[in-house]
């Protein structure tokens, strides 16, 4: 991407301020239905502030304080709206369709109780699950994604921070589901220092002064800065070395306003810091004003987390959000990694890995609803220039989701043959409801880097156009390597727009190339199609003329395509290629 190289939150314990700026509201369920006179649980999460109370209005029926709806005596469809009491401007609202009678028993809704919460490492909570609707059945399947629950709900925290989600499915209806946030977390270390030591803060007004002030007392005297909960508001903050930040649950810290185009939240130039969360959904940067600057004057580098210049850097258990440019920016850095994190709604890129890179571990993050300039991808990983190089560079069950542009970018088009090996691994990586590819892939004409890009046991869902694609990839760059890629109802927006294919996966380009396309292996591919869009599972093709060479297509399970041969290899139908 052009120009992306470039050159933190207490309250005292007697405030009861409220800071508004940022505030969102989620409802659930979104949808459901009910019949005449019946009733149904609704409830809503607020972030972005300390007051989490919200005001409940129903169009049609009546809705109680804590969110329980009643039907009205008359079928009709009710809108129900939850409103942040801390700034009615924002709600969320959910639609319930009213009537008379049910044609067969059926569930109208399932929702958890809490729906967000906080745990300590390996600790328990307690969770109910609600299912409305006409069927006798009302028991459910729990199910944790790192913790453990049992058959009644109780839940047991895993023994590492990090964001957990605890999933309830109908036993009656297994498309019917609830689900549940649980931030997890350590309590602080016993050398923290609170960062109300150093002055007042969390007032509502700008804190950067006692921010600054508490990271250079801590970090020099080599103690461990804890950010007691409430909300913040800071200019850009930089890390000195030696630096160790831990954030408590319930802590917001807001950019205020008058970023400059370049200017980036949390700054980390340095050597061994260190930044702990109590869970991603519970300790939060944001920077709404400064998203809204970018969208104002065009400018794409306003980054929440910018990693630069540094070396043994941890960061796990945060949200770097609604950002002006990247949630996290990572360039010229050695030994960083970032665990159990949320990148959301961020303007340019969920995450943009650079160049000048050495063991670089991402794992167990989320990066989702990335909107507003190219490439708007979950991460984009994209070299300036030749002299950038990415090695031992690797990424471990993160997901990357509802992005506006690609899930996962690989962009090598600045490397050449004076590069160094390029060395990237991807493992267990989910691309779900992305706007385009799922898995994209460029690089360089003529020449390119060599070294090897490989994603092991990745899986993409209902991605815009290819579920992967190849494009632009000349055969003499890196190899470029999918093992048993799972991919389930891609093209959900129709066949490619730019080449009209509707294949699972591809490699494919037009004119203007000089050397053969290819060295791309899909290996065991896997692909479910249920949504009528895909007609080939692959489709390789040079649109330059020149040829595709070693390339590989080896199915695994297949289903769904509307030809009964699996692919084309320049226009020419097949099972297989290579192996």
């Amino acid at each position: 991407m052009p120009g992306c190289a470039g050159s933190a939150a207490g309250r005292s314990p007697l405030s009861t301020s409220t800071s508004t700026s940022g505030v969102s509201v989620t409802i659930s369920p979104t949808s459901s239905s009910s019949l005449v006179g019946g009733t149904l649980p609704f409830t809503a999460t607020v972030q972005g502030t300390s007051s989490k109370s919200v005001t409940w209005t129903a169009s049609l029926g009546s809705i109680t304080a804590s969110g329980v709806y009643t039907a009205p005596a008359s079928p009709g469809t009710a809108t129900v709206i939850a409103s942040s009491v801390a700034d009615p401007t924002k709600s969320a609202s959910a639609v319930v369709t009213v009537t008379t009678t049910s044609t067969k028993p059926a569930v109208t809704a399932l929702t958890v109780s809490p729906a967000s919460t906080s745990a300590a490492i390996s600790g328990t909570v307690q969770f109910t699950a609600t299912v409305q609707g006409t069927v006798a059945d009302k028991t459910v399947i729990w199910k944790a994604s790192l913790g453990t629950i049992t058959s009644s709900g109780v839940y047991t925290a895993p023994s590492k921070a990090g964001t957990d989600t605890v999933t309830a499915t109908s036993a009656a209806d297994s498309s019917k589901s609830g689900t549940a946030l649980i931030a997890v977390g350590s309590s602080s270390p016993s050398n923290a220092v609170s960062l109300l030591k150093f002055g007042n803060a969390g007032f509502g007004g700008d804190d950067t002064s006692v921010f600054e002030t508490a990271l250079s007392s801590t970090a020099s005297s080599h103690q461990v800065l804890e950010i007691p909960a409430g909300s913040y508001n800071i200019n850009p903050l930089s890390f000195p070395s030696g630096s160790q930040v831990h954030l408590d649950a319930n802590v917001t810290v807001s950019a205020n306003s008058g970023f400059g185009p370049s200017a980036r939240m949390l700054n980390i130039n340095s050597d061994n810091v260190t930044i702990t969360g109590a869970g991603a959904s519970t300790s939060v940067f944001q920077m709404p004003k400064a998203r809204a600057a970018s969208q104002s004057d065009g400018s794409e580098f306003r980054h929440c987390l910018a990693i630069q210049n540094a070396s043994n850097v941890t960061v796990t258990g945060i949200a770097c959000n609604q950002s002006g440019g990247d949630g996290v920016y990572v360039s010229a850095a050695t030994t960083v990694t970032i665990s159990d994190c949320i990148f959301d709604h961020n303007y340019r890129d969920g995450g943009s890995i650079i160049g000048q890179l050495n063991h670089i571990n991402i794992t167990g993050n989320r990066f989702t609803n990335t909107q507003g300039t190219a490439p708007q991808a979950g991460v984009d990983i994209e070299p300036n220039n030749p002299g950038d190089y990415l090695l031992d560079v690797n990424f471990t069950d993160n997901t990357m989701s509802n992005n506006a542009g690609d899930g996962f970018a690989v962009s090598l088009w600045t490397l050449n043959n004076t590069s160094r090996p390029v060395g990237v691994s991807v493992a267990r990586n989910h691309s779900d409801q992305n706007g385009r590819y799922g898995y994209f892939a460029n690089n360089n004409d003529p020449s390119n880097a060599s070294g090897a890009v490989t994603f092991n046991d990745c899986t993409t869902d209902q991605s815009g156009s290819d579920g992967a694609n190849a494009r632009f990839y000349a055969a003499n760059g890196a190899s470029l390597t999918f093992n048993n890629l799972t991919v389930t109802n891609p093209h959900r927006n129709g066949p490619d727009p730019s080449y009209g294919d509707s294949a699972a996966v591809a490699i494919i380009r037009g004119g203007g190339a000089s050397v053969p396309e290819g060295n791309v292996h899909y290996r065991h591919v896997n692909v479910s199609v249920t949504n009528g869009k895909v007609d080939y599972y692959f489709d390789f093709h040079d649109g330059s003329g020149i040829g595709v060479s070693n390339v590989t297509f080896t199915p695994g399970t297949l289903s769904g395509a509307t030809h009964t041969i699996n692919g084309l290899l320049q226009g020419q139908t097949m099972n297989s290629v290579g192996q």
